[in-house]
């Protein structure tokens, strides 16, 4: 190892160092190129698009990415048994987008079946476990290998990532780790835009339910208003009919007078008053004397008659 002073007099380094530093920007350069799409692809999910333009820029960008010659993404449309195609990159016809990959074999079943990525080798591999649409094609795209990625969240499946090559290139270890990355971003934002779509079905329903409730409640306070003043009718009517009664009843000329059951005075003229020298005792403010005090013959006997009559 040279010294201080040897090494300020000669500060180059040795060969071997120089070397190195000319190998290190290139594969750093290298790198940066991998991870340009994966940037793009975040930048991608995080933007306020559509998530089915999202999804679109995805199997492009993983099909850029990973080289390969076709991508697609199979999602869940509410049946358990199968996803379907939704997206694709590449394809030479649009007999992909009609196909549903069964849930339980083939690519989304027996070869994810751990939750990870797999790489395909050998596309016939799996055409046994398809139904014959999907086998169709899969001849008719010329696919040959790939890998595939199921999309998943809390166990829960949402759907399958994959790309596919028309040539025998097996794809590496660091392809299958950035389909899993991008998978696992697709599927992250597959779920929060599941959740959202159940929350505004959820505060739609909920609007709908409050806004029925308001109108039942609205229509019965206006009911309830409407029998209130039929009521206030009702009562003003009786007493203003009562009031007619009374003032007829008190200013007959004959001795008349209205008791109740309990033969307590409702009315009376003053001809009643003076033909039976009543005086103050049953005046406008003590109408507490009964009608038996001028009668005493009248017992109980003749006003359970007239309640029996009524």
């Amino acid at each position: 190892m040279p010294s201080h002073d040897e090494f300020r007099k000669n500060p180059k380094r040795p060969a071997h160092g120089e070397a190195g530093r000319r190998e290190e920007p290139s594969a750093f350069q290298s790198e940066l190129t991998k991870l340009q799409p994966l940037c793009d692809l975040t930048a991608t999910l995080n933007a306020s698009n559509r998530l089915d333009t999202k999804l679109q820029l995805v199997a492009d960008k993983i099909r850029e990415l990973l080289k390969a010659d076709i991508a697609l993404i199979a999602l869940s449309d509410g049946s358990p048994a199968a996803f379907q195609v939704t997206h694709v990159s590449g394809n030479r016809s649009d007999d992909l987008l009609t196909i549903r990959f069964p849930s339980e074999t083939g690519l989304c079943g027996n070869r994810a079946d751990d939750n990870e990525g797999v790489i395909i080798e050998d596309c016939t591999d799996i055409d046994a476990d398809c139904p014959s649409d999907v086998t169709k094609a899969i001849a008719a795209e010329g696919m040959i290998s790939g890998a595939s990625m199921p999309l998943h969240m809390n166990r829960h499946r949402l759907g399958i990532l994959c790309v596919f090559n028309r040539a025998q290139r097996v794809l590496g270890t660091a392809d299958l780790n950035s389909l899993v990355l991008i998978g696992n971003l697709v599927a992250a934002e597959v779920a929060r835009w599941q959740t959202e779509e159940l929350l505004s079905a959820t505060l739609g329903e909920l609007e709908r339910v409050v806004d029925n409730r308001s109108r039942e409640l609205l229509d019965t306070n206006i009911q309830l208003e409407q029998e209130i003043e039929e009521r206030k009718e009702v009562e003003a009517h009786f007493r203003e009919r009562e009031a007619l009664l009374r003032i007829f009843v008190e200013h007959t000329p004959a001795a008349v007078a209205m008791c109740d059951l309990d033969m307590h005075y409702l009315a009376h003229s003053q001809r009643w008053v003076t033909d039976y020298h009543l005086g103050e005792k049953i005046s406008s403010d003590n109408l507490t004397t009964t009608c038996s005090k001028p009668f005493p013959t009248i017992g109980k006997s003749s006003i359970s008659a007239v309640s029996r009559e009524k």
